[in-house]
């Protein structure tokens, strides 16, 4: 394939391109790439290619050799004569292939060692190039900083002045060359490859099987650079590789040829002492207290340390590498034991890991694993990763710390650390030796699949159940609990209690411990779909939610939100919440928590505290998965002035027809019902909220809470027979499934289909219900109904006092959003509608009339209300005699435009 430059003539061939390293670092490079094909093709030019050892210098000149525009010649230093004076000017000369230049060699040698002989006899060189014809030549000379000083330095002054020479130059150069020799020459800057191109740079060289995290450890560790990266790799085994082996930090760099030549004695004297762990204490390091600071000072400013709170560390992970690695064994055993001294009591994970290294003390694994997790907490990540491979290097057989290995892989998936928890936790799932530790291993993983939002083989889990079930039916039942919740987040409830009912077998409720996740479980499960009887635990104790480990008490304040006991449920949650509100890190598992949040609050009636939470999940910015989506349309419905919740709205629609669960589809239908109605929109109300009660049928009615929205849509429109039916279903199933806010909901549905002499005292008692339960927002959606059915009675201005005692309240609870549509809502009677020809027609009559002129079918009509096929045959036969329509399209014509305001009296 060839690569093509911004200049037409400029390609590439397929061959130059055939390595890894070639093909990734010009798809890298592109830009500087095209630069340096430019500067190839320009006559008499010169240009630097700068850039550190590994950088991929070497890479790309090979590639604009692979193709030139014009005859080339490659030069580099030879590690033999880097001391020798003008031996570097001797090799450039010859590769000219010019016998007249070759005899000026000869010359140099009579030169004297000061600046201005050198470049005196640069200058005679310089005329002689200009001297005659010669086919024109690219030099593309490489790490031209390591030859020697004089040679540079010619090399330098020629550079600049190429024109007439019929010579164009391409080098590579260090950084600081760039700076000084060769200073003024045009440069092209090689950066360090970004995250993710050194990630893919490491997976073309490694094995299809590679651990994809191990990778990314390497390329950190190595600092980005290709060159390290590549030798890096090549030096780890396979079992490393696919991360079931630890590995050895800092990497080993091989023959890499990043120099220290640049630092003088002291600097370098720092950094080796910096280099010997992942982290250091200021405090502790002599070379930089107060009176000493200078070096120390002078390598921060240049970028060279790292300094985050009380740590500092070297910044760049390929020069930590050359430092350690250039010292002898014998210098860090030194250094380690002057350490440990120095760091004790500053920092105990500093202490443990000087000591080993030094072989005093040797510390457990176990203890370094706990201070790894310490460090993980903190946003140490990469020294965190180095204590904890440092302690399995210690230990290589897992199965004798899988406690503490399987504790920081909870604590890594609370902090969000999913890649680096995969890791290890398929290092413990392949050394678990009892089917108890292999469901601890699979529970994690069931955990932090749900957290990322990823679906899991149920199938498989239910295989490993079985499989357990009889040797260790406890750790069967808790993997079976763990897959009960993750079922209820994605909305399959059935199978939820599919398999909370199966755990209960194994392990029958007096043998379950309340804090427990098998009891948090089956409440969860038990407050959703209402078939169960509440906690079956056998405990007569309440658990202390507090004293629960993070990821079971997530699900335990799902529950106590089910079950209502909202205050229970927000302890719960902001226990959790200061506990991963750690920087960096942990952002998914703290919007996980803020989302439940969130949703506690709303369905408390709290509506300017879940707004806080919502606001805060606009901050987090981690993504916008399902649940978000719907918090942040509730937040634009509910709250906002001028709501635009569409684009929220239209992510959900893709979510749920991608995910297919019918918990999912209700919830979506339930908040775009909530966003028609507050539109006014009542017919896309309606077909919403009837979706939504039809899926919720089989869940508890405080689930889904849609029954009391489905009655009052139905009554706006005029339904009656429908609401009243509805309402009756509604009481069944809060008799069956009592609860606080269905008493709520049911004492307003009821209020609603009253009869006109009933209508007060229904309302009446539906504000003291809703009092009762210190539900304001419920008072004023009661209010608004009760404007709406005063209006219907002809009470124009009891209505309008009921209105603005609801926009008030809503206005004082945050909802300015539904303050707003209040405020909006016209008058349902209108004068010029009550003398008009509908005014003769009955509410029955009414609803049906809409639906017809919707073009629904007379058999879809009767579903839709709830009545028989007969009795809409009769009611359209009396619309036809009221009206005096001959048939349905002459009815069609002959309605007027305000028929959809139109409400009976």
């Amino acid at each position: 394939m060839a690569y093509t430059t911004d200049v037409p003539s400029a390609q590439i061939p397929s061959d130059a391109g055939s390595s890894p390293l070639t093909t990734l670092l010009i798809a890298a490079r592109r830009e500087q790439l095209d630069e340096m094909l430019a500067s190839a093709r320009t006559p008499s030019a010169a240009m630097l290619v700068v850039g550190v050892p590994g950088s991929g210098r070497s890479t790309l000149l090979e590639a604009v050799r692979a193709h030139p525009p014009i005859r080339s010649a490659w030069v580099s230093p030879h590690p033999s004569e880097r001391d020798r004076e003008f031996a570097g000017i001797s090799l450039v000369l010859g590769a000219l292939g010019d016998p007249r230049v070759a005899e000026f060699i000869g010359r140099f040698r009579l030169v004297d060692n000061s600046l201005n002989g050198t470049l005196a006899a640069a200058l005679d060189l310089l005329l002689l190039l200009r001297a005659g014809s010669r086919p024109d030549i690219l030099l593309l000379i490489d790490d031209a900083d390591q030859f020697d000083d004089h040679s540079q330095v010619a090399l330098a002054y020629i550079a600049g002045r190429l024109a007439g020479t019929g010579i164009r130059m391409l080098m590579s150069v260090s950084p600081d060359a760039a700076e000084s020799t060769f200073a003024g020459i045009r440069q092209v800057a090689l950066s360090r490859l970004d995250g993710h191109t050194a990630l893919a740079f490491a997976s073309s060289l490694a094995p299809a099987n590679a651990d994809r995290e191990t990778l990314r450890i390497v390329c950190g560790a190595a600092g980005h650079l290709p060159g390290l990266i590549t030798t890096a790799i090549g030096s780890l085994s396979q079992g490393q590789l696919e991360g079931l082996a630890p590995l050895s930090l800092p990497l080993y760099p091989g023959a890499f040829p990043l120099r220290l030549d640049r630092w003088d004695r002291s600097a370098l004297k720092l950094l080796r002492r910096l280099s010997i762990a992942p982290l250091n204490s200021m405090s502790a390091i002599p070379e930089i207290q107060e009176g000493n600071r200078d070096r120390f000072q002078q390598l921060n400013s240049q970028g060279v340390l790292d300094i985050r709170g009380p740590f500092v560390a070297i910044r760049d992970g390929a020069l930590r590498s050359a430092v350690y690695w250039s010292m002898t064994s014998e210098q860090r055993t030194k250094l380690y034991r002057r350490a440990v001294t120095e760091e004790f009591g500053h920092s105990e994970a500093l202490t443990l890991w000087h000591a080993d290294h030094a072989g005093e003390n040797l510390p457990a694994s176990e203890t370094l694993i706990a201070e790894a997790g310490d460090l993980f907490d903190r946003g140490f990540t990469a020294a965190a990763i180095e204590l904890t491979e440092r302690a399995l290097l210690l230990r290589p057989l897992i199965d004798e710390m899988l406690g503490a290995m399987l504790g920081l892989c909870d604590r890594l998936i609370i902090l969000s650390e999913f890649a680096i928890a995969h890791r290890y936790l398929e290092q413990c799932k392949r050394s678990a030796q009892s089917p108890s530790e292999l469901a601890d291993c699979l529970r994690l993983e069931i955990i932090m699949t749900s957290l990322e939002g990823h679906p899991i083989d149920v199938r498989a889990v239910d295989a490993y159940a079985r499989r357990f079930a009889k040797d260790a039916p406890a750790a069967s039942a808790d993997l079976l609990a763990q897959t009960t919740v993750f079922l209820v987040a994605h909305g399959e409830i059935g199978e939820a209690r599919a398999r909370i009912d199966l755990a209960y077998t194994l392990r029958p409720a007096p043998e379950v411990p309340a804090d427990s996740i098998q009891s948090g479980a089956r409440r969860l499960v038990d407050a959703i779909d209402g078939a169960g009887t509440g906690p079956t635990t056998g405990d007569v104790h309440e658990p202390v939610v507090e004293d629960i480990p993070a990821p079971i008490r997530i699900m335990f304040g799902r529950a106590l939100t089910a079950e209502g006991r909202y205050d229970d449920a927000r302890r719960a949650f902001a226990s959790l919440t200061t506990t991963s509100s750690r920087p960096p890190g942990s952002e998914e598992w703290t919007a996980r928590v803020i989302a439940l949040s969130a949703e506690n609050e709303i369905a408390a009636g709290r509506v300017a505290e879940a707004s806080r939470f919502i606001d805060e999940l606009y901050e987090l910015g981690t993504g916008e998965d399902f649940r978000t989506l719907l918090l942040f349309a509730w937040n634009e419905i509910m709250v906002r002035e001028k709501p635009d919740p569409e684009a929220y709205l239209e992510q959900a629609r893709r979510v749920a027809a991608h995910s297919r669960h019918d918990v999912m589809t209700a919830q979506l239908h339930c908040i775009e019902g909530a966003w028609a109605l507050n539109q006014g929109d009542l017919d896309s109300a309606r077909s919403h909220f009837a979706a939504a009660y039809e899926i919720g049928l089989v869940y508890r009615p405080d689930f889904l809470r849609v029954d009391g929205a489905m009655i009052e849509v139905l009554a706006r429109l005029g339904e009656w027979d429908a609401a009243t039916r509805v309402t009756e279903d509604f009481a069944d199933r809060v008799a069956r499934h009592p609860s606080n806010w269905a008493s709520m909901a049911l004492a307003h549905a009821q209020a609603i289909v009253a009869p006109s002499e009933n209508m007060l005292a229904g309302f009446q008692r539906a504000v003291g219900t809703a009092m009762a339960n210190n539900a304001p927002i419920e008072v004023a959606r009661i209010r608004f109904n009760y404007a709406m059915a005063l209006e219907r009675g002809g009470q124009l201005q009891r209505a309008g006092e009921q209105k603005t005692a609801s926009e008030l309240q809503f206005e004082a609870l945050s909802a300015s959003g539904w303050a707003r549509a209040v405020r909006e809502s016209s008058t349902v009677i209108e004068a010029s509608l009550q003398s008009s020809m509908l005014s003769t027609l009955t509410d029955q009559e009414l609803a049906v009339l809409r639906l017809m002129r919707r073009g629904v079918r007379n058999k879809d009509i009767a579903a839709a209300l709830f009545v028989s096929l007969r009795t809409v045959e009769v009611r359209i036969t009396q619309i036809y005699r009221k009206l005096e329509a001959r048939s349905r399209s002459h009815l069609l014509t002959i309605l007027p435009p305000d028929i959809d305001q139109a409400e009976s009296l």
